[in-house]
């Protein structure tokens, strides 16, 4: 395992102390500003932006800093640590053990990443991979499964969308856990068969599944857009695009 993969696990790990050990008040759930997408910034995730920042100038890491909350920060590098501080933040904020820090390391795309990091926060789980050499829980290699397990991850809450019906009407369990990164690892893993957020009101941002992504293409899996295309976004955190992660691209098909 690299220095950089240590330190990068490292730092899921120093998250899961800061978000652990925060105290149970009210003051968690306020709104205290707008990030980098665009979208509302709350206290537990300014902590977890603010312990990067802080990680990566005390480590002294060669990365610049991408971040959902703070954009992007320049330390002078040729690559960038694009992160979710926190995914699942309603999650996090409500007792829903389902919440992680995700990351990866990039050039100009997230087709360029080479390393990447999803850390359970809510249990000592840190999923990585490393292109060209696999994913990892822990640790040991993970693989998608290679029989179908009849489950089916994703956004379906507000926005129905054409694409979730065949998941309907194919008999599988359906489960939307509310963080993206988590779920494109649990395919990873083998345990669900596909994650898809498709449409315009259920599509992800690349800070959501830069992590993720990597890391089931690095498990045997496929990533698509909705036009069923390899997937690919750029480095602008306001942008967003639908997502399908699957054990295969049959599975994946199964949505059209």
């Amino acid at each position: 395992m690299s220095d950089l993969e240590k330190e990068l696990i490292d730092l899921g790990n120093s998250l899961r102390e800061v978000v652990s050990t925060r105290p149970d008040s009210k003051s968690k759930f306020l709104v205290v500003g707008m990030g980098a997408d665009g979208t509302a910034t709350h206290q537990l995730d300014k902590i977890c932006d603010e312990h990067i920042l802080n990680f990566i100038r005390e480590r002294d890491l060669p990365l610049n800093l991408i971040s959902e909350e703070s954009g992007f920060t320049d330390f002078g590098y040729e690559e960038s640590l694009m992160v979710d501080p926190l995914d699942g933040t309603y999650n996090a904020e409500h007792g829903i053990p389902f919440y992680s820090f995700s990351g990866a390391v990039v050039r100009k795309d997230l087709s360029s990443a080479r390393i990447a990091i999803v850390s359970d926060l809510a249990r000592e789980v840190n999923y990585h991979a490393v292109k060209g050499k696999g994913a990892f829980a822990n640790g040991k290699p993970i693989h998608v499964s290679k029989e179908p397990v009849g489950c089916a991850l994703g956004g379906l809450g507000r926005a129905g969308h054409d694409h979730v019906s065949p998941i309907l009407r194919g008999g599988w369990r359906i489960r939307s856990l509310g963080c993206a990164s988590m779920e494109l690892c649990l395919v990873a893993a083998g345990s669900a068969d596909i994650m898809a957020y498709v449409g315009d009101f259920n599509s992800l941002r690349n800070i959501d599944v830069a992590g993720g992504v990597l890391i089931l293409r690095e498990a045997g899996g496929v990533v698509l857009d909705g036009e069923f295309l390899d997937f690919n976004m750029g480095l602008d955190v306001r942008e967003r695009k639908s997502v399908i992660g699957a054990s295969t691209r049959e599975v994946a098909e199964a949505l059209r």
